[in-house]
């Protein structure tokens, strides 16, 4: 006699969420990846992590590190996280629409920039550097206070210059362009050194505090 097979239990889908990300060894980039980690676990879906960089349009070895984006497909994937506020920073909105077409059909949620028809999560990135400059000029008494500049165009970066200056207008504090610091393009830490340099050396600043746009710069 013939042992019969047990019918087969149908297993519940277990979803699949792809994050793309220029890099998961930066403090904010690594701080948001443990958090997505933590989530993922306690909601029991899967992680793929799709680690490229910047999308500029410029040829060469950046853009040959993007194809891994094109793996991003509804073949393996059920949604997607994209941490737009570093990926799609240089390029424009028409250019942002394209990229996300790629994408499409998945659902999409956006990370640190408002991206139309697409949910979007940001970042109060004034209020924190609004605190901070409410602390050197209410606590350390600085009326000198400099400021690195992150890349202009993004919405982060600007909202944080925003809020330098809404503190120095509230402290009757006269903005000071020479205490001003814009990154150059390149390496985080070569735009640090050029802005402390233009600050002191160039144009002999000497500020009693700089505050900077981000982590990075710090």
């Amino acid at each position: 006699m013939n042992a019969q097979k047990e019918p087969q239990k149908n297993t519940p889908h277990r979803p699949t969420i792809g994050v793309l990300v220029d890099s998961i060894i930066s403090g904010y980039q690594t701080t948001l990846w443990r958090a997505l980690q933590h989530a993922a676990i306690q909601h029991d879906v899967n992680l793929l992590c799709f680690i490229g960089k910047e999308i500029d349009l410029q040829p060469g070895l950046v853009q040959q590190a993007n194809t891994i984006y094109r793996l991003a497909t509804a073949n393996t994937l059920d949604g997607i996280i994209m941490l737009s506020g570093t990926i799609v920073r240089r390029i424009d909105v028409a250019q942002t629409e394209d990229f996300i077409n790629q994408l499409r059909p998945l659902p999409i949620v956006s990370i640190a920039m408002e991206i139309e028809q697409v949910p979007s999560i940001l970042l109060d990135d004034h209020q924190g550097i609004h605190d901070i400059m409410e602390h050197l000029i209410n606590t350390h008494n600085c009326q000198k206070i400099g400021f690195i500049q992150g890349p202009e165009g993004h919405t982060g970066s600007d909202a944080r210059f925003r809020a330098y200056k809404d503190a120095l207008e509230k402290h009757n504090i006269l903005f000071d362009a020479n205490l001003v610091a814009k990154v150059p393009e390149g390496d985080v830490h070569e735009q640090a050194e050029a802005a402390i340099k233009l600050l002191y050396d160039e144009r002999k600043a000497s500020p009693e505090a700089i505050v900077v746009a981000n982590d990075s710069l710090a």
